[in-house]
């Protein structure tokens, strides 16, 4: 998926994850400072909004590139490589495997077929 960027006259909440539009990038929207009220404080240091908005568009890239990095090893180890198809034969995922004791996707064993048994230890 491909993220549009679009252009606005208003900058976005400066609260993660809020996208209200403010007039003044360092203050929080409405709904943000009812929601959150006393919580929020102000710095003790003064920036410009110049500044400010260089800041956050930093944190945000910092956030968007370890998003990136997790979607792409979330993808990788989304498919689980499929079984050989026998007719009959039901392939379980996270089973402990009776010979090595590892939680795998297992059946159940041929020669023991109260106990499930890994495709290492069924091909060893």
């Amino acid at each position: 998926m491909t993220a549009i960027a679009t252009l606005s006259l208003f900058a976005d909440c400066p609260l993660p994850g809020c996208f209200n539009p403010v007039d003044d990038p360092r203050e929080p929207c409405g709904d943000c400072l009812a929601l959150f009220g006393n919580q929020l404080r102000r710095s003790g240091r003064e920036v410009t909004a110049e500044e400010f908005t260089a800041a956050m568009a930093e944190r945000d890239e910092a956030t968007r590139t370890s998003y990136a990095a997790q979607r792409v090893v979330f993808e990788a180890t989304e498919t689980e490589p499929t079984e050989p198809a026998e007719p009959g034969v039901e392939w379980r995922s996270n089973q402990t495997c009776w010979l090595c004791e590892d939680r795998r996707k297992c059946r159940h064993d041929p020669s023991h077929p109260d106990r499930w048994i890994c495709r290492t230890c069924l091909d060893a």
